[in-house]
């Protein structure tokens, strides 16, 4: 069976990067422990905060995010969307 949500995908803006550094936590913590030693895995998620966001976004590059409703329990749910370029993470 196939299912349909709605979502939103949108420029994401300032009130946006708290809710962006949450979903990147929690994607580091749920799949990168699955590859990564724990560690890696905290070092890699206490360098994430919504700073980082803000400071891509002063450099003209904000991020796109998709918003649904649906899979939310409590109102909307964020989900970064980012683009395959290729980057270094630190």
């Amino acid at each position: 069976m196939v299912r349909a949500i709605d979502f939103e995908i949108r420029c994401a803006g300032l009130a946006d990067v708290q809710e962006i550094a949450a979903a990147h936590l929690d994607s580091i913590r749920s799949i990168g422990a699955l590859y990564y030693p724990a560690e890696v895995v905290s070092d890699w998620g206490a360098r994430v905060n919504g700073d980082l966001y803000v400071e891509a976004m002063h450099r003209g590059h904000p991020p796109n995010i998709g918003l649904t409703t649906s899979l939310a329990k409590n109102g909307a749910s964020i989900l970064p969307l980012f683009d395959r370029t290729p980057r270094t993470h630190r």
